[in-house]
């Protein structure tokens, strides 16, 4: 059977990996790509394949994380990862996934970027729809996310995120939840660019989770006017459409695993509003129908069979290594 490395991660989130490959009795390395000597470590492990929870907590992180990645994936192309390293990029990278569902016409909010003062502060000016929405570049569970209501406070953000006077910068403070607390985080502030959003009028949001064949899908219920970072799931039967735009993604992008977090209008179309290879988990499941933990397990021609069990071991990560172990041809006996 093929040995998999398991690449470290800063915040120590390879855990999931090592017990899943435990469990599946899967030979493994873990390999510290966070060190230093990163490179020689990935020399000195000689593996089939590479498992991967990039970084995503930090904008610091997640730059030396997508370095270190790039250089595995051009000289070591023999050795696939799981995810892609493309994956790897889009992973907590709201301005990668706007250009990307752009170029193949996903439907999304309307995304709009400005790396120049004078650029963000003309559309402000001239901008008739708010609100409109504020967001971090990095940030999951809605950290960092504002709604804005007047052009007024769409200025007063500009004048924190835009450098004046060639060296004053106080930057934009991202909050994040700890437990019951709202903490903020003080070393990843929001610099020199703006990204504003459509604000869509949504009835819900879903997320749908992927990996490999497996599908999940729940509501993200509303908490003070924001579905993302609620921390509260809607156990539904998703429509089979969600579904099948998840496939899509998922066979554009050549990423296996990730879910995808879709607005539903209130007119009942579709708005793609993020893409991630990781997923927050609070339950061991991440679908239950009439309160039963299940899957959709993707049969091919556009069918789904509905199956009930415990699917989503060790935070999904039983399915990610056994596809990717499919993958590599080596499937679990």
């Amino acid at each position: 059977m093929a040995v998999l490395g398991i690449l470290t991660e800063p915040s120590g989130w390879e855990k999931h990996y090592i017990a899943a490959c435990e469990e599946l009795n899967v030979p493994y390395r873990v390999i510290d790509i966070v060190s230093n000597k990163w490179w020689e470590n990935i020399k000195n492990e000689p593996v089939d394949g590479y498992l991967v929870r990039a970084a995503g907590d930090t904008e610091v992180r997640k730059q030396m994380y997508n370095e270190r990645l790039y250089f595995i994936e051009k000289y070591l192309p023999d050795t696939p990862m799981y995810p892609s390293y493309f994956g790897s990029l889009l992973y907590e990278n709201k301005r990668m996934q706007s250009y990307w569902m752009k170029i193949h016409d996903i439907p999304h909010p309307e995304t709009w970027i400005f790396y120049r003062r004078d650029e963000a502060k003309a559309f402000i000016r001239d901008h008739y729809r708010w609100p409109i929405v504020s967001k971090p570049n990095l940030g999951g569970a809605g950290s960092g996310v504002r709604i804005v209501n007047t052009a007024a406070k769409a200025r007063r953000l500009a004048r924190k995120v835009f450098t004046r006077f060639k060296w004053y910068n106080p930057g934009l403070l991202r909050w994040k939840k700890w437990w019951f607390l709202r903490i903020p985080v003080m070393d990843d502030r929001q610099h020199n660019y703006l990204l504003f959003q459509e604000y869509i009028p949504a009835q819900w949001e879903w997320r749908i989770l992927k990996a490999g064949d497996s599908y999940f899908g729940q509501q993200k219920l509303p908490r003070k006017g924001l579905h993302s970072g609620s921390r509260r799931s809607g156990w539904v039967d998703p429509p089979r459409e969600l579904l099948e735009i998840t496939r899509k993604i998922s066979e554009l992008s050549g990423i296996r695993s990730l879910n995808v977090d879709i607005l539903e209008h209130t007119d009942g179309s579709y708005y793609v509003n993020e893409i991630q290879t990781w997923w927050g988990v609070r339950t061991p499941y991440q679908m239950k129908i009439n309160d039963k933990p299940a899957r959709y397990l993707y049969t091919g021609n556009g069918e789904y069979e509905l199956q009930f069990g415990d699917f989503h071991r060790n935070r999904g990560c039983n399915l990610r290594v056994s596809d990717f172990l499919a993958q590599l041809n080596q499937p679990l006996t």
